[in-house]
């Protein structure tokens, strides 16, 4: 059988104002992940390319339109961002973790 690991997606983002990358986990199989490859071909397929790759920049139709995230989103992501960087993603893992 094949198993499938996390796979992990960069996306540009704006809150506040800004321009922000962000990393998420995605788990093989879950709602997220399928909503992200829907996404993607949504924007693939409204892309004209080729001689018509001007008006695609033009229409914002490029891949880089950067998708508007809300409060709730932002924190979201700073706490995955916490958990992954202090290693609070792993408790599952340590027996003494209340």
């Amino acid at each position: 059988s094949i198993i499938r690991t996390e796979r992990m997606v960069e996306e540009t983002v704006r809150f506040a104002g800004e321009t922000l990358a962000v990393r998420r986990h995605l788990a093989p199989g879950s709602a997220e992940e399928l909503r992200h490859e829907k996404a993607q071909k949504r924007r693939k397929m409204a892309q004209l390319g080729g001689r018509l790759a001007a008006l695609d920049a033009f229409l914002g139709l490029s891949g880089n339109s950067n998708k508007e995230i809300s409060t709730v989103e932002k924190s979201g992501i700073d706490w995955q961002r916490h958990k992954d960087e202090t290693g609070l993603s792993d408790l599952s893992r340590d027996p003494h973790a209340g």
